[in-house]
Order: structure tokens, then sequence, then C-alpha cells
């Protein structure tokens, strides 16, 4: 008795029929012939070409017949047999068989006696159908017959194949058709964009062609080159330039890099009453029927205003260093005349002070003036004879400072992240407000948290079941079965074997029919495809306990593992402490005059989101800007003083921090000037010193630019010009010399001198 069971590969050949694309279409010539010819290579009446799917029997060709007798539900048909047979099946009479005697088709319209099917099978090993022949009468085919229809239903599977490769190929065409068409509307498009994008660009932009001809310019290009940008397209480059010769400059720079051979090189040009850039590339074509010859591609920047502003800057830079030059010369020359009229000051308090003595003394002051060459002389050894007073140089504390005013903000942000995906349920912070830390924050709802916990506590347990299965795979209950079918598969074979060798022997006495014997055998080899398929079976069913199956269980179960365990630290967490002490800061307000979005109880906030920042208070920094003019001035680590009104007497020590290399997008400082933000830190607070501090306090910061606590001063009158250089008189060993010196930054006391001088020098004025 034959199997009627769904095979266990069925799901795959139920795939392989679907990717035929058969089912239910129109009859066709090709298999209608091959029915045709089955059933007059049989001599049956009937004969037709089945396929079966999942549930039915459905006929593409019928020969003899209406196809609606034999379309039936799969479990009614003999062809359902056949395509679990190895080879032919063959029934000389239908009306014996044990089971298709009880037939519809049998025992009603048409009333069949005899049934031959080979099935279809595919390259792949999939049976997807049958060629079968029936007839009203019994009969046996012969040998010759057998191979016939064997053959001709593997030519049946040939014309399958041939009938879905062509539908894979029209399939195909249309798709080439449809890409073909998007392409051309895409290349299209290209050329559209890449014309607007060129001509959307400042510079020009000019390609010539392999035949030297011009295959693409610009507006920009066009007017550059003074040519008409419709006419310039195709028509050679020598060609539109003037003939007088005042192009060359330019045609040699478009063609300098097919002699160079090396890196492309932008070139400055003379064209006209223009002065262009040119930078030229060359390439060899990829693609069509110019293939590996060489193009070219060169940018052209009009460059005359840029160079008359740049020679213009220069004269101007030049003008400015001159007049500078001519100030500082004309500071010194005012402080010398200061120094002239102190000195004559102090020489007039001394004549009034010899005044007062009287008449008497005026006298005696008169003829003692009348006897002294020089009132200089009054000032006693410690001047010279040149009417100053000698300088001994010593060092001394010089420093240069900037004053700004600047913000307090918090020494560091800290962003508060959400650690799920979730509800607020109740906020526990007020925006503004302080905080410490450990202080909770937020309590977020458990709801779906906890429906995903007790999911993805289900998955472990499945999961975890599933390992404990596989691990004793070959012990357990599936294995078990396919091996209880091995064994009945073999009992019932070695029975049928003992039957077919007893009929052989009643068969060669003349006891029984022939047929009879027949039938056993065939019986007997498909009792032999029913153990080979249970053996397979069992195969099948211990290959799907092998490691590798196990290692998938064991890293599934290790991922339901994690993800329990990833849902209860969410559960943990649901309250949100304080991660610092500090500030809750409010949220910047958008664009638009828009409120700023807040957490209240009800948001919703997603995992890895930055719900809201707490400004840290363990140290302060102050945010200020610095004018263009000073921004120079100001590096990275110098020093601070930080002071505030809001404060008190509190003076803070900082240092810088950053220096912003754009200018700030916000108002200028007050002199119109662009301004620069500088970031300066306050450290080492006490805490008492941070209860005086809030974020957004005012706060004035002198940052000391330059520092020099052992430099060398002069007052301006002792420093001289000579030849464009600035020298001192210098006393030594009784003799006097010019000595060249470089000086610094000017303060109250003087000028400081960085480089002629050393402490201990006697400098004349």
């Amino acid at each position: 008795m034959m199997d009627t069971a769904v095979p266990s590969a069925e799901a795959a050949r139920l795939a392989a029929l679907e990717r035929y694309a058969i089912l239910d279409t129109p009859p066709e010539a090709g298999f209608d012939d091959i029915a045709r010819l089955a059933a007059i290579l049989t001599g049956c009446g009937m004969a037709y070409i089945a396929l079966l799917d999942a549930g039915r029997q459905w006929l593409k060709s019928a020969h003899g017949f209406d196809a609606a007798l034999l379309t039936c539900p799969r479990d009614a048909a003999f062809c359902n047999d056949t395509i679990q047979s190895a080879g032919l099946l063959v029934v000389p009479d239908l009306a014996e068989h044990p089971r298709y005697a009880r037939y519809a088709t049998v025992i009603g319209p048409p009333f069949l006696r005899f049934y031959a099917g080979a099935p279809l099978v595919t390259a792949d090993g999939f049976a997807l159908g049958t060629l079968c022949v029936v007839d009203t009468a019994p009969r046996l085919l012969t040998e010759a017959q057998r191979q016939g229809l064997a053959l001709l239903a593997a030519r049946v599977v040939t014309e399958l194949e041939l009938r879905r490769r062509m539908l894979e190929l029209d399939t195909t065409q249309s798709r080439l058709a449809l890409s073909e068409a998007e392409l051309r509307e895409m290349h299209d498009q290209l050329e559209l964009d890449y014309q607007g994008a060129m001509d959307s660009m400042a510079d020009g932009l000019l390609t010539i062609g392999t035949d030297g001809a011009v295959a693409a310019i610009n507006e920009a290009a066009a007017a550059m080159l003074g040519l008409d940008h419709a006419a310039a397209h195709g028509a050679t480059l020598q060609s539109l330039l003037p003939e007088d010769g005042s192009g060359d400059d330019l045609l040699d720079a478009l063609l300098a890099p097919i002699g160079d051979g090396g890196p492309p090189v932008r070139r400055k040009v003379g064209f006209g009453a223009r002065r262009l850039s040119v930078l030229s590339s060359a390439y060899r074509m990829r693609v069509g029927a110019r293939r590996g010859r060489l193009a070219l591609t060169a940018s052209l920047t009009d460059i005359t205003e840029t160079e008359r502003l740049a020679e213009a800057e220069a004269i101007l830079v030049r003008d400015l260093a001159e007049q500078h030059r001519k100030l500082q010369t004309a500071y010194l020359q005012m402080e010398d005349s200061a120094t002239r009229i102190r000195e004559t000051a102090r020489r007039v308090r001394v004549a009034r002070i010899a005044g007062g003595i009287g008449v008497a003394g005026l006298f005696l002051a008169a003829g003692l003036y009348a006897w002294v060459p020089s009132p200089a002389d009054w000032g006693g050894p410690a001047e010279t004879s040149t009417g100053g007073t000698a300088i001994t140089m010593a060092p001394e504390h010089v420093s240069a400072r900037i004053a700004v005013v600047g913000m307090l903000d918090a020494g560091s942000v800290v962003s508060v992240i959400g650690p799920f995906d979730g509800l607020v349920q109740d906020r526990l912070f007020r925006y503004g407000g302080q905080v410490e830390r450990g202080q909770p924050l937020l309590r977020l709802n458990l709801n779906e948290v906890e429906v995903r916990l007790r999911d993805a506590r289900s998955a472990q347990i499945r999961a975890r079941q599933r390992v404990a299965e596989l691990r004793g795979w070959a012990t357990g209950f599936e294995v078990a079965r396919a091996r209880r079918s091995v064994a009945g598969a073999e009992l019932e074979a070695s029975d049928i074997a003992a039957r077919a060798a007893q009929t052989r022997m009643l068969l060669s006495r003349g006891i029984i029919a022939a047929d009879e014997h027949r039938a056993l055998v065939q019986q007997q080899r498909n009792q032999a495809l029913q153990l080979q398929a249970a053996q397979n079976d069992l195969e099948a069913t211990l290959a799907r306990g092998d490691p590798q199956t196990l290692r998938i269980a064991e890293l599934e179960l290790a991922n339901a593992e994690a993800k329990v365990q990833e849902l209860e630290a969410d559960v943990a967490n649901a309250t949100v402490l304080a991660p610092v002490e500090g500030v809750v800061l409010m949220p910047p307000e958008p664009q638009g005059g828009r409120r700023a979005e807040t957490i209240e109880p009800g948001s919703r906030v997603q995992r890895g989101q930055t719900m809201f920042t707490i400004g840290a208070l363990e140290s302060f920094q102050v945010r200020a800007t610095v004018d263009e003019i000073d921004v120079n001035k100001v590096r990275v680590g110098q020093a601070v003083t930080v002071t505030g009104d809001a404060f008190g007497d509190l003076v803070l020590e900082g240092r810088v921090t950053s220096v912003a290399a754009q200018a700030g997008g916000e108002s200028s400082g007050r002199s119109g000037m662009p301004t620069f933000p500088v970031t300066v830190a306050v450290d080492g607070l006490t805490v008492a010193q941070r209860r005086q501090l809030a974020v957004g306090m005012s706060a004035s910061l002198s940052i000391v630019t330059y520092d020099q606590p052992e430099a060398l001063v002069l007052p301006p009158y002792a420093i001289r010009d000579q030849d464009g250089q600035r020298v001192v008189r210098v006393r030594a060993d009784g003799q006097d010399r010019m000595v060249p010196v470089t000086l610094g930054i000017s303060t109250p006391g003087g000028v400081e001198v960085r480089s002629g001088l050393h402490a201990g020098d006697v400098v004349l004025p």
C-alpha cells in the first residue's frame, strides 16, 4: 500500500513548481503534441500531462477526454503516488488494485481500468507532475513503450524548462527596455543638470574635445573670452580667439598639460583687458568611439579685480608702515620735547627759589650765574656733560592687559540621556534649579518596558528549551519517531520480499497468474522506495540536531538573555538620577519665538535621547568676546583676572581655554568691528566662592596678553633715530657709543627694550 502523505520535501517542490508559473495557464500546442504522441505510442485512448500543487491535480494537456474529468483533489489522483516513485508507475488493472478500485474515476466515468504514469522530474530533483496514459481496458506495456513514455516525460520537462526561460527572457527584456528608457531620461536630465550647474558657476569652465573643438562651455567662460555662448559649441578654440595673437598666452595655458605630463598647474595670463587664472588638465576618453583619445578641461577665473585689489592692498600696507614709522618717530620727538620742557621748568623753579632769598641773594645769585657756565651743572655729579641724567638699566616688571566683559557659565555641561523608550511619569526638578549628585530627577512609566520584558523572558524560556532539546536530540522524540519509521519500512520490505519469492515459485509451477506476481514485484519496488524515504527522513531528522544548529540555538539563547538583562536594567533605571551637582539648564529657544521644548509629565522620551542638560558647578567658565584688533593678542593658556559687581570683592584667577578662529554670528562689538568668542576657565574654587557665583552673572576679565618680569625700560627721550634705526648712547669704560636696540611695548614708564641692552648698562640721553 502506497503512502499518500505529503512528502517531507513538499515545500521545496511547491516552490519549484511556482517558479515555472504554469498552473492555470491556457493549453499550449507543444504539450498537447506530447500527450497525443504518448497515446499513440502506448495504444491507449487517453493521455494527459498533470501538475500537482498543494491540494489538487491540474491538467496542462488532455488527449482523448475532457480535462475536467481528472481535475480533482490530490488525494484522489493516481499521480500523487507517481510523483513519489522513483520511476514509471504502471497499474495493469485499476479495478483489481486494493485502493485505486474505489476511486471515482474507476467506478464512474470515464471507467478507467489501466494507468501508466511517468514522473516529471526537474534537474533539481523535484517531481512537479506526471505524463500519464489511461485506458478503459486492462493492458500491459512493452519495454519499448515504457522507455518511450519515460523519454516523452523528459521531453515535457524540457518544454517546461524552455517555457520558464522564455518567460524569464521576456521579463528581462521588459526590464531592459524600461531600464533603457530610464537611462535615457536620466542622461537627458543629467545633461540639463550639468549645463545648469556649469552656468551657475562664477568661474568659467571649458572642455575641449579630442578633435580640438569646444565640447562644453558655460556662460562665465564665454563672457570672459568675449564669445557667443551658443556659437562657441562645436567650433575650434583657435578659430574663436583673436587673430592678432593676443590670445596666444591663453591658448598656451590651455594646451600646457599635453606636453608637460605632470600635475595640473594654475597659470596666470592676460587676455584683452582681463587677467585670467587658468587651470587646465588632460584626460583620456574612456568610452565611445573616441576611447583612448586625449581631451582637455580647463577652469578660468577672472583675477583682474583681485590683482588690482592685491596691488592696492600692498601699496596701502607700505603706506601704513611708513606712517607708523613716522608716527613712532614723532612720538619719540614729542617725548624728547617733553623732557626738555620738564628740564626748563626745573630750572625756572630753581630760579624762583633763588629769587625768594631777597634782593641781596638775587644779586649774589646773579653774580654766581654769571660765573657758572651752564645751569645744567647744578644737577651734581649724577648728570653728564651733555646736559641729561645718566640712566643705569635695571630690570623691572612689564605687562599688558586687555579688558573685556563676559558672562559666567557652568564649567561643563553634562547631558542626561534617556535610558529607554517610554513616557515621563513624574518630573522631580525645576529648570534653572540646583540639583545634587544622585538626586532623583525623573520617573519613567514602566508599562511598555514591562510588556517588552515579559516578551523577552518568554523568548528566553523558549530558547532555553530549544537548546535543551537539541543537546539531547539524538535520543529525543523526533529521532525516535524516524527510527520507528525506518524499522517499520524494513519489516514491511522483508515481508513483501518473502511473499514475492513465494509467488515466484508459484508462478514457475503455473499455480498463479503472472499479473499477480508482477503486482507483488511492483509493490516490492514501491516498498523499497518507502524504505529509502524513511531512511532519508531519519538522516534529515538527525541533521536537524547537528552542532551548527545547536550553535545557532545557543546564540539565540545568548541574545534572549542579553535582551532580558537589558530590559531589567531599564526597569532599574526607571528613576533618572542627577549624574553631577549643578543647575538644570533651560533648553535654547528655537527661532520664530516658539517656546522651548521641555520635559513634562506625559512627554515621550527615547533611548539615547538628550532629555536635558546639567551645568556642573564644580568649576565655572566665562564666555566673552574680543574685538578683531585684540584677538591676535589672546592665546590659550594666558592668565586672566576675573571680577564682577555681583560677587563683590571676590577676585578670581583663570586661564584662557579657547579662542575662536571665526567671528561670532551675533552683534558686533562696541566699535562696530567683528568680535571673536573667547572662553576662560576658572578652576580651584572653594565651596564659599562657588556659593557667591551663579550662571549668567556678568564678569569683567583682565587678560594678561604680555608679561615680562625682567624687562628693561627706557624713557622715550633716551632713544634716537639714526638712519632709520633706533639707537641709544651707552657709556662704557669712559667712552660713549651708539648701540642699536629693538623696542617692545610702550608703558606709562617708557618703552621696553627687548634687545641691545643689558642690566647695568649706563645710557645717556
